[in-house]
């Protein structure tokens, strides 16, 4: 008992002690530290030297000058004054010639284009491929194409329903032809991309759907009109 009554008192004078302290010493050190020090035989200024290193003040920083972070260096490069070429503005659809107007929007594809050398669009179809499955069903790919026709030199052959009176109608056109899969072949591999691949579209023809609100008569003749000014 008469131990405990020491303990108590010493601890009661450390934190009177501590209490007339700088607020960041008081922070330092809590009873429970206090009380494990005494219990480890440390004397009152021992105890009190502690409780100081233990918050020592850090140096100022400035709020623009945050601590632990080198200065930014510059790369001679980056010194460097360098122009970059600005993409000329992109003319609004209301102000473009009336056949390319019609154009861009007679052509059933995605990301129709039309400029003075060629018009591109792009077309997804799917393929099936393989033999039958158990419920007579194939395989089947559908595949992303980007198609490009050159204007100049271009036929155009004929125009007109797939199936006559049924079916899209498109104008069909001979001459300098490119065609990218943009996507469908990447997860095919061996006998099944060969198969794909050997139904895609190749050679010099292809035919250029055309929406049914469009007259075929009147695409067709705005392509020649293109074709004549190569």
């Amino acid at each position: 008992m008469q131990a405990t009554k020491l303990l108590l008192s010493r601890i009661l004078i450390l934190l009177i002690a501590l209490s007339a302290a700088p607020a960041a010493l008081q922070a330092a050190c809590s009873r429970a530290d206090v009380e494990f020090y005494l219990d480890k035989g440390f004397s009152h200024e021992q105890i009190t030297a502690i409780c100081s290193q233990a918050e020592a003040p850090k140096p100022e920083t400035s709020a623009f000058e945050p601590e632990n972070v080198k200065p930014h260096r510059q790369s001679p490069s980056a010194t460097k004054k360098t122009t970059r070429k600005e993409n000329p503005p992109r003319q609004r659809f209301t102000d473009l010639p009336e056949h390319e107007k019609t154009l861009l929007t007679a052509i059933k594809g995605k990301n129709v284009t039309v400029n003075d050398d060629h018009i591109a669009y792009t077309l997804e179809r799917c393929i099936d491929y393989g033999e039958n499955d158990l419920f007579g069903f194939k395989n089947t790919a559908c595949v992303k194409e980007r198609f490009t026709i050159g204007l100049q030199n271009l036929e155009i052959i004929e125009s007109g329903k797939k199936f006559i009176f049924l079916g899209r109608g498109e104008i069909r056109v001979r001459g300098n032809i490119r065609r990218d899969i943009l996507s469908g072949l990447e997860k095919l591999k061996g006998k099944d991309r060969i198969l794909v691949e050997k139904k895609l579209e190749s050679g010099n023809e292809t035919v250029i759907p055309v929406r049914d609100e469009f007259s075929l008569e009147r695409i067709r003749a705005i392509l020649r009109d293109l074709v004549a000014e190569k």
